[in-house]
C-alpha cells in the first residue's frame, strides 16, 4: 500500500505537470513557475534521502507518546509536576503623559500540561517541496497561565 502511494505521488504529480504543461502549450500561454523548483545538480532531495528516513522512523518508534522511551515520561522525568512557573515581575509598558501615567507590568506566567503530547514527529519532510524538513508537536491540554497589572493614574496636570 506504501509503495502505492509513493508511485502515486511521484508518477501522480510528474502526470498533472505534464498535462498542465500540455494545456498552456495548446493555449500559446507560458506556464507558471513552479512554486517548489527541481534541485540544483549536487543536492539531496530530503524526501528520498535514507538517513532522513531512518531517523525519523527511529524517532517516531522511540520517543513518540506511546513509544519506549515516551517524549510524555521524558517531559515528567525533567520538569516536575509536567509544568512551570516563573515570577517575572517585568515592566512591558511604561506611559506618561499630561493627562494620565500608565503602567503595566508581567507578574507571572506559567504552564502546565508539558506532559499531556498527543503527537510528535520530530522530523517530516513536505511532500511536496524537496527543500523543508518539518517539526511537529501537539498538546493535548497545554495551559498558559499569564498574570499582569495595570496601574492608571491621573498625570500631573
Amino acid at each position: 500500500c506504501a509503495a502505492v502511494v509513493a508511485l502515486v505521488n511521484v508518477n501522480g504529480t510528474e502526470g498533472v505537470r505534464s498535462v498542465r504543461d500540455d494545456i498552456y502549450s495548446w493555449l500559446d500561454v507560458p506556464p507558471p513557475a513552479s512554486r517548489y523548483p527541481s534541485l540544483p545538480p549536487g543536492l539531496v532531495d530530503l524526501r528520498s534521502n535514507q538517513v532522513v528516513g531512518l531517523f525519523s522512523q527511529l524517532a517516531d518508534d522511540l520517543v513518540a507518546p506511546d513509544g519506549p522511551w515516551s517524549v510524555n515520561s521524558l517531559v515528567e522525568l525533567f520538569v516536575q509536576d509536567a509544568s512551570f512557573a516563573k515570577d517575572l515581575d517585568m515592566l512591558i509598558l511604561s506611559q506618561n503623559s499630561t493627562f494620565v501615567n500608565v503602567e503595566a507590568t508581567l507578574q507571572e506566567a506559567s504552564v502546565s500540561g508539558l506532559d499531556s503530547i498527543t503527537a510528535f514527529d520530530v522530523i517530516r519532510t513536505a511532500k511536496h517541496d524537496p527543500h523543508h524538513l518539518w517539526f511537529t508537536i501537539s498538546f493535548g491540554q497545554l495551559r498558559v497561565s499569564v498574570t499582569a497589572s495595570a496601574a492608571v493614574s491621573p498625570g500631573p496636570l
